[in-house]
């Protein structure tokens, strides 16, 4: 109940509720210090002034109709000052007949003065909340811009590590898709020729001359229709030919014959592959018989990546 009544004095709350609006506020400064310091409801104001209770929803509402009203009590107030100054006159002359009326009068007096020191004190104390209150939204405002400021910067460097990162992946993107496409390249192309092939060994023309070394494997493909006719691997290399024996034939009606085409999709006569190891689990061999094996057939080894 008590909320209710100080919303009804106050009138609309803020957004979060923690005190009325700015516009309430200067609403009921004005007719506080208008009204002498008088502290109420607007229930009370429509009761104390004989206001139109359908027009005075709020305590906003109350001001024209209270300032109207409030010079129309000023006027009858001097007006009845001037009228107690002449029954002072009169009753001074009267003493004795109007001793009551008197005490009654001064009765009446004091209590206006004591409703009305309590309402001052009222007014001071409604005063200071409603600055403690604009105090206290004052630095929740502060503390939420703050807020809103760290939050930017914040979204700022996220946005430029994002930036960052993007432009790294992209160039990591193109760099990767250069490469594939050497090697699909590279898969496309024929690296050599068979010289003559006998049951179980086939010659080629490729030597140490072009960075082929004993243990490289090639697939035989049919030099015009490109079918796959069998393996070959190699086991002798001079410098500009090498033997190899026969591994594999796919149609033994169809054997690898002379004029066939060598295809090794990681071969490149004009690069030295390279590569590193990761880890050192590799079956039956440790990391060192994993890099001369390598090395061996021209591949170069370099640590961890």
């Amino acid at each position: 109940e008590e909320d209710e009544e100080m919303a009804s004095i106050l009138g609309p709350l803020n957004d979060d509720e923690t005190g009325p609006e700015f516009t309430a506020l200067l609403s009921i400064n004005m007719l506080v210090s208008t009204d002498g310091g008088i502290e109420s409801t607007h229930q009370e104001y429509i009761d104390r002034f004989g206001l139109d209770s359908g027009t005075v929803k709020r305590i906003e509402d109350v001001a024209s109709p209270v300032f109207a009203k409030y010079e129309a009590v000023t006027g009858e107030r001097d007006a009845l000052q001037t009228e107690l100054g002449q029954l002072r006159a009169d009753l001074e002359s009267r003493k004795q007949a109007s001793t009551t009326a008197q005490k009654e009068r001064d009765f009446t007096i004091q209590n206006l003065r004591t409703e009305n020191e309590d309402m001052r004190n009222s007014k001071d104390n409604t005063i200071s909340d409603l600055e403690n209150q604009r105090d206290s939204l004052r630095d929740s405002l502060r503390e939420a811009q703050s807020e809103v400021t760290d939050l930017r910067d914040l979204l700022d460097q996220q946005s430029r590590d994002s930036e960052k990162a993007l432009a790294y992946l992209t160039q990591r993107n193109d760099i990767l898709g250069s490469r594939l496409n050497n090697v699909a390249r590279r898969a496309a192309t024929s690296d050599g020729t068979l010289l003559a092939v006998g049951p179980e060994n086939a010659w080629l023309d490729l030597g140490y001359a072009h960075r082929l070394a004993v243990g490289m494997e090639f697939d035989v493909h049919n030099a015009k229709s490109h079918r796959v006719k069998g393996r070959i691997r190699v086991v002798e290399v001079e410098e500009k030919k090498a033997r190899a024996s026969i591994i594999s034939v796919v149609d033994k009606y169809d054997p690898i014959r002379e004029n066939d085409v060598l295809v090794n999709d990681v071969f490149d006569p004009n690069r030295t592959l390279i590569v590193s190891l990761l880890g050192d689990g590799f079956g039956l061999y440790n990391q060192n018989d994993i890099r001369s094996k390598l090395e061996a057939i021209g591949i170069e080894v370099r640590g961890e990546y």
